[in-house]
């Protein structure tokens, strides 16, 4: 059998490269077997070993596609099933298929009949019909159906799955009739590169659909967290959080509504054959600068324990939103039976209301709550002040939570900051009247021999209005020195030690520990990036997120691994000058993907010497203390 990869792979031409012809989910595979549902099968296994990135590393390596149950495919199977949780058979059975997202026998799903068990053409109805409008509309496609699945092959869905064999043919995937009929090649087409839609996914239901699921969710903003297949907490709150920025039903269900409504968002068609680890929406872009136009919100008498932050972000020339963000706010109810919610209102010196927004809640168990509000002009801001308010179910607002001034922003670049080895309580408001936004400090670690931050050190910074990001020195294998061993297992047990001393200055979880890898490391590449995933893989399961300090070389190796790309920060150490830069250079200006740029090495700032100086590209990661 001739083993077929990467672009030489044409999923139109599965009935004949890899004959008979075996619709998905048609029969119980075991060793022995051969056919086209092999292959899909074979394929869909790769996608998915090369797209997650559970805590706990991946399930298994690649298997080569053959069509042919083979041992190497059994065991692959069993890694399945034994990561998510059904018996660990090797044999493909209905529960098996249902991890793969396609119901058959008695998990058939939208009452029948089973995707891919006949064709399917103009006129026709029925349950696999919704599931192949759910498919497309995943894609570029949801825009040609026009509405979510309704189980009608209308000429909207016919011209759709037109465009979809176009799509394919034209990236290289070959052998597809120029026609609007679901056939055999457009069935193994969409069962690789669409594969979100056979069924509804909620809470619970785990599987390669959910990958797809938290892929695109990721690309598009929504979700943080790990690839894993599990659609737990996180991810049902990523669907809720997507749900209503579309103004749809929030309930964390992703049925036919929610699928187009992700297709709508998702310009992509179908990709190279099995050439990209996922058919997911364009490379993430580096994200808009910042501006510097930042202030903190002071609680009221009525709520002593509250605090908050205002941050204003300029997207892009003539488009600049605003949000607000309230922490341990009492329930609203606090104040009075009738006050349901909060609302933030921005009011200019003579006294008049120029902006209001309701918050919601985020669930997060502690009073949290957000509000946002889109095309602010900024001068508006200058000397207005912004009130966090209780407010009842008919608008009107009431008693004041948290209140301050606003801001004006001096423009729409990057922002400096400094990083250093020693205390720099003193220099905190010289730091922010300096323009500086946010201070890099060091937690520890096994190569670090210098003051390291302490909480009463991280509360200053914060009253001084400066945001922080954490640094930890892991082991290292330069010239200049070696210490600690780099080690997966090492990695690992860095990686939770930098989690221990994040809590001990009260770092809030979710925000960014960076792990110091200096350049021109002289040990193996495997060696010193095994350490580094390992220490990645704890800090991640520690709840908070990791980036590495590094050189553009080393960033780029990691950046270029399965666990690496979008799942980190990023900051790149390379030095350009010899004192600040005002505005400060964005750090994308020279490596695409870095949220920070370490330009400046040890001046002295504020009166304090050896003080590197950096560039923020964002704020992802960055932290402070009420």
């Amino acid at each position: 059998m001739v083993r077929l990869q990467g672009d030489d792979l044409s999923v139109a031409l599965f009935d004949s490269t890899y004959a008979p012809y075996v619709a998905l989910g048609s029969r119980i595979l075991t060793q022995g077997n051969s056919g086209t549902d092999v292959a899909v099968i074979q394929a869909l296994y790769n996608v998915m070993v090369n797209t997650m990135n559970p805590p706990q590393g991946a399930m298994g390596t690649p298997v080569a596609i053959t069509g042919v149950f083979d041992r190497r495919t059994a065991q692959a199977i069993t890694h399945i099933q034994s990561y998510f949780g059904i018996p660990a058979t090797g044999i493909v059975d209905t529960d098996t298929y249902f991890l793969m997202g396609q119901g058959v026998d008695s998990n058939t799903t939208y009452r029948g009949p089973a995707y891919g068990s006949r064709q399917l053409q103009q006129g026709k109805s029925g349950g696999d019909v919704t599931i192949l409008q759910n498919r497309l509309s995943c894609f570029r496609y949801a825009s040609i159906i026009g509405h979510p699945a309704n189980g009608v092959f209308d000429s909207a869905t016919a011209n759709a799955v037109l465009a979809f064999k176009q799509d394919a043919e034209s990236n290289g995937d070959i052998g597809f009739p120029s026609n609007s009929i679901a056939g055999f090649g457009f069935y193994d087409a969409t069962w690789i590169y669409t594969f979100m839609g056979g069924r509804t996914l909620f809470t619970g239901r785990n599987g390669f659909d959910v990958v797809f699921l938290q892929n695109l969710m990721e690309q598009l903003g929504y979700y943080t967290g790990w690839i894993t297949g599990y659609f737990d907490r996180a991810t049902q709150l990523a669907v809720e959080a997507f749900q209503s920025s579309q103004g749809i039903t929030v309930d964390g269900i992703v049925g036919p509504t929610t699928f187009y409504r992700f297709g709508l968002q998702n310009p992509i068609g179908a990709p190279k054959p099995l050439k990209m680890a996922w058919p997911m929406v364009s490379p993430r872009s580096p994200l808009p600068p910042i501006t510097e136009c930042s202030t903190l919100l002071s609680p009221t008498s009525l709520a002593p324990s509250a605090y908050g932050g205002v941050i204003v972000i300029s997207a892009n020339p003539g488009h600049c939103s605003l949000d607000v963000i309230g922490n341990q706010l009492p329930d609203p109810a606090s104040y009075g039976a009738s006050y349901t919610t909060y609302s933030f209102l921005i009011t200019n010196p003579t006294g008049i209301v120029i902006y209001s927004s309701p918050m919601r809640e985020i669930p997060t168990r502690n009073g949290s709550w957000s509000g946002h509000l889109d095309g602010i002009d900024f001068p508006s801001f200058k000397n207005s002040s912004i009130d966090v308010m209780a407010t009842n179910s008919s608008g009107a607002c009431g008693p004041i939570a948290l209140t301050g001034l606003g801001c004006t922003p001096g423009s729409t670049g990057c922002a400096n900051g400094v990083d250093n080895n020693e205390n720099m309580t003193d220099i905190a408001n010289c730091l922010k009247s300096s323009g500086y936004l946010f201070a890099a400090r060091y937690l520890g670690g096994p190569c670090y021999i210098f003051t390291p931050l302490t909480v009463d050190e991280a509360r200053s910074l914060s009253n001084a209005g400066l945001l922080l990001v954490s640094i930890y020195v892991g082991a290292n294998t330069v010239s200049a020195f070696t210490c600690g061993t780099q080690t997966l297992s090492q990695g690992m047990s860095d990686g939770e030690a930098a989690v221990s001393l994040a809590t001990t200055v009260s770092q809030p979880v979710g925000s960014a520990i960076y792990l110091d890898l200096q350049p021109n490391q002289i040990s193996t590449q495997e060696t010193w990036l095994s350490y580094v995933r390992g220490w990645v893989t704890a800090v991640t399961a520690g709840n908070y997120k990791p980036g590495v300090y590094s050189s553009k070389t080393q960033l780029s190796i990691i950046y270029a691994q399965s666990w690496g790309a979008n799942n980190l920060l990023y900051w790149l150490t390379s030095s350009l000058a010899s004192d600040t830069i005002v505005p400060a250079p964005c750090p994308s200006s020279h490596l695409s993907f870095a949220n920070l740029w370490q330009y400046v090495l040890e001046i002295n700032v504020c009166g304090q010497t050896g003080v590197d100086v950096d560039s923020a590209q964002n704020t992802l990661g960055m932290w402070s203390l009420p």
